[in-house]
Order: C-alpha cells, then structure tokens, then sequence
C-alpha cells in the first residue's frame, strides 16, 4: 500500500454540502479530503475573498456569492493543474480537440463529433495540449517534482481551522504526507503550481508573486500549517517551458501576513455594516 493511497483511505471524499455543513458543526477541523465544487460552494473564509478587497469590497462580496468570470487562462491552469498533480483525473476529464478551422463548416463538423465522443469531458485546443505538455516534461527533469510523481503525499487536499473568530479554508495544489529534506531543514512542503507569460527568473518570479498577491496566499497557507514550507511552481506556458521553485522566505511570508491583517479588517467592517461598496469614497491623486 503506497503513501498516497493511505492518505485517502484516512480522508474519505466529502462530496455533498449536507456532508461538509455536518463534518463542520461537529466541530471537525484540519484536513479534509472535499470535492472541488463543494469546497468553493461551501462555508469558510478563503485567502482568494480576502485578495478580492484589494479590488474592492464588492469585488469580494461577489466572490463569496460564487460569482466570478472564467478566462481561458484560467481554464488552462485548471486544466495544467489536473494534468500535473492528478494525471488519471487529467484523462478522465480532458481530451485533445482537432487542429481545425471551427469557421468553416467541415471544421464545425469534425469538432463537434469529437464533443459528441467525448461527452463530459473538456476540450482542450491543440495549443493548449502543446503548453501542458511542455509543462509536465519540464516538471519531470526537476528533482522536488519526484516528490509528486512518486506520490509522497496528496493533490487538491482542504483544510479547516478557525482564525480571527471565524472559520476558514485552504485548498493545497500539493502538500507532501511526511517531513521532507528542503534546503537545510526537514518539513511538510505546500506546493503550489503557476502558470506564467512573465518569465520565472527570481526577479521576476517575485514580481509575479507581489503583483497577483501570491504572498497573501502563501502566508494564509501558512496560518494553516505553520511549521511548512511554502513552494511555488513556477512554468513558462511559451517554449522552452523554463520552470523555477520558488520556496517563500520568512520577510514574504511576514509582508504577507501584514496585508492579510489589513484585509481582514476591511472584512470585518463591511460585513458589520453589511455593505461592500464599489469604491472607497474619495479621489485619488495622480502623480
């Protein structure tokens, strides 16, 4: 018996909301194996509501409706993520669409027979197919991937804890089973996978990470599990599909923290005054 099916004979799939809701009012904290639709559905403050003030406080307030716009990017990332930490899922969900030309009406034909094939799983475009692709080879030729390949722990893993009086979540890409060698020291690793058009040179990795508020995620991670590292995955979706891991060190992970602190504040009062405005109320100044 391998580590990674150990791991989820301990947590049983939770995949109803009755389910989830009677897990939580029993007061069951910690890990949680929960289906993915269940999981956003259900109750918990995310790192990804809080990052939405940021924006706005009706942005979050949208969040927490369910209410938010799919790119394609996002559709590709999802469809990275499968490929990469949950490969049999991957093939059971995804399949390659045809090099056609939907605006012709042969090219219409032969794509929709291939959705006729294939009902219930997604199409991904030939492109699309050549990124992931790239990605996943990239990722073989590291030595931490080996850590996922050989199945040292678990994908798409939930987590419960209660913090700042209210109850909240976390949804792990990948958190290892046992204590691991990273750098110097032995502990659990988070790892988070990014798809990225920006490069993934440190400079620009950190770029990255404070522009999209990647910080605020590592470090909500991290209230989590504090004694584990936290490691973004950093890949090209363009050729050569450079990767980087990125490990978070302990300022990003404290500047993190701060800006959690901050938008929580802002959670507390609009959810107070029962407003989530659009705006803030003034001008701002430009330079």
């Amino acid at each position: 018996m391998n580590t990674l099916f150990q791991e989820k004979v301990k947590y049983p799939l939770i995949s109803t909301p009755d389910e989830l809701q009677k897990a939580l009012k029993a007061g069951k904290r910690g890990f949680m194996n929960v289906e993915e639709s269940i999981y956003h559905a259900g109750p918990g403050l995310s790192q990804s509501v809080l990052k939405a003030y940021s924006k706005s406080p009706a942005h979050a307030k949208m969040m927490m409706a369910g209410l938010k716009t799919t790119t394609d990017a996002m559709k590709l990332g999802s469809a990275c993520h499968a490929a990469v930490f949950e490969p049999e899922r991957f093939r059971a969900s995804y399949f390659a669409g045809p090099d056609v030309d939907r605006r012709t009406k042969a090219g219409k034909d032969l794509w929709q027979s291939y959705l006729d094939a294939n009902p219930g799983r997604a199409v991904l475009s030939p492109d699309d197919v050549l990124t992931i692709d790239g990605i996943t080879q990239s990722l073989r030729t590291h030595p931490y991937f080996n850590y996922i390949a050989d199945g040292l722990g678990y994908p798409e893993l939930s987590y419960y804890w209660d913090n700042y009086g209210v109850l909240c979540k976390a949804r792990f890409d990948w958190i290892t089973s046992t204590a691991i060698p990273l750098q110097e020291g032995q502990e659990r690793i988070i790892f988070d996978l990014k798809t990225t058009e920006y490069g993934v040179t440190k400079e620009e990795c950190e770029r990255t990470i404070r522009s999209l508020g990647y910080d605020i995620q590592a470090a909500w991670y991290l209230s989590a599990i504090p004694d584990a590292s936290f490691v973004f995955i950093f890949a090209e979706k363009k050729p050569p599909y450079a990767i980087r891991f990125y490990q978070v060190g302990p300022m990003m992970r404290a500047q993190g923290h701060e800006k959690i602190d901050q938008l929580y504040s802002k959670h507390a009062e609009c959810t107070a005054a029962g407003k989530w405005p659009c705006h803030d109320g003034g001008v701002t100044l430009g330079d």
